[in-house]
């Protein structure tokens, strides 16, 4: 009985070592890959930040700092198809490594106050996990330990964490794309983001209030530093505007009589390059019909930071420290 007893152990104790071995190897591929898309959040965030960005895959895109990081402590804080209730979160966790006076970018997109609330979603769980690689459990939605224990220590048991891995190695580069999009598919984001699940049963629009309320929470987060807060709609292509301008006429007057609500109610500024002639044209710098390339977001984000320090708007006057 013993002999049999020592060789389970034997057994155990070797699976274990080698699963230990494939979870530490798996860890390592994991932070080198950036199997969760973490982007910018992925490294260390920076004390003193100047200028920084929030939003979903339209601040994590759109917004490329590489020309400004040797006058300006900047930061991305975006992350594909992150809603205002995590950027909220992300700012309360992070607000001490904010310097006061901060220039701070919030995209609003076309689906930014539409659909249903985010935990109600049902890709919430997927999506939600990787804010346990950064987050204390305090600001995690719906926080579970068990899955904090497998997401952060063995995430090489996770079958979705598998199924990332693969594809990444396949796809090393499948976040942003350097190459130009021929617009396409501008009738289908079209579809995605203002059809696909923003209407109920009785064909009503459903708007988000979650969302908005999430969002002016943030903004009031941010006067606590006196921030100047700018609320931006980057810029699409032609085709993707047509798309929802031929489709759905009435959206525009009703996405923007929200936002001149927020703006009046708050006093932040608001920006809408989404049908600006110096980009909308250029397909080249799109990877798609809404979201720049890379050498499309550092033309923007240059040609932006050039134009508010060159017209200071009158509702604001703080600037980054540093600023010339």
């Amino acid at each position: 009985m013993k002999k049999f007893l020592s060789k389970i152990l034997i057994y155990i104790s070797v699976l274990l070592i080698i699963v230990l071995g494939i979870n530490t190897i798996y860890i390592r591929a994991e932070r080198k890959l950036d199997l969760y898309n973490l982007g910018d959040l992925a490294g260390e965030v920076p004390d003193n930040i100047q200028i920084c960005n929030f939003g979903s895959s339209h601040g994590q895109g759109d917004f490329n700092y590489t020309d400004l990081r040797d006058k300006y402590t900047c930061f991305n804080f975006a992350l594909a198809a992150q809603t205002y209730l995590y950027d909220y979160k992300i700012l309360q966790n992070y607000k001490s490594k904010i310097q006061k006076g901060v220039l701070v970018f919030i995209p609003v997109s076309y689906f930014s106050f539409l659909g249903v609330p985010e935990t109600q979603k049902p890709d919430f769980a997927s999506k939600n996990s990787r804010y346990y690689k950064f987050l204390p459990a305090e600001f995690i939605e719906q926080y579970d330990l068990i899955s904090d224990i497998f997401i952060n220590y063995f995430p090489a048991l996770l079958p979705d964490n598998i199924r990332m891995f693969v594809e990444r190695l396949y796809k090393p580069d499948e976040s942003f794309f350097e190459s130009g999009t021929d617009g396409r598919n501008a009738e289908a984001r079209y579809k995605e983001h203002l059809v696909y699940g923003k209407f109920d049963e009785n064909g009503k629009r459903i708007y988000n209030y979650e969302a908005v309320e999430a969002l002016y929470k943030m903004i009031e987060e941010l006067k606590g530093l006196k921030a100047r807060i700018i609320l931006i709609t980057t810029p699409f292509i032609r085709g993707y505007n047509d798309a929802v301008k031929n489709n759905d006429p009435d959206f525009l007057r009703e996405f923007h009589g929200i936002i001149k609500e927020i703006v009046k109610k708050t006093g932040v500024e608001y920006l809408d390059y989404s049908q600006d002639e110096r980009y909308t044209d250029d397909y080249s710098i799109f990877v798609d019909a809404d979201h720049l390339n890379k050498r499309g977001a550092r033309i923007f984000t240059d040609n932006l930071i050039k134009e508010i320090f060159s017209h200071p708007s009158s509702l604001t006057t703080t600037r980054p420290a540093g600023t010339e």
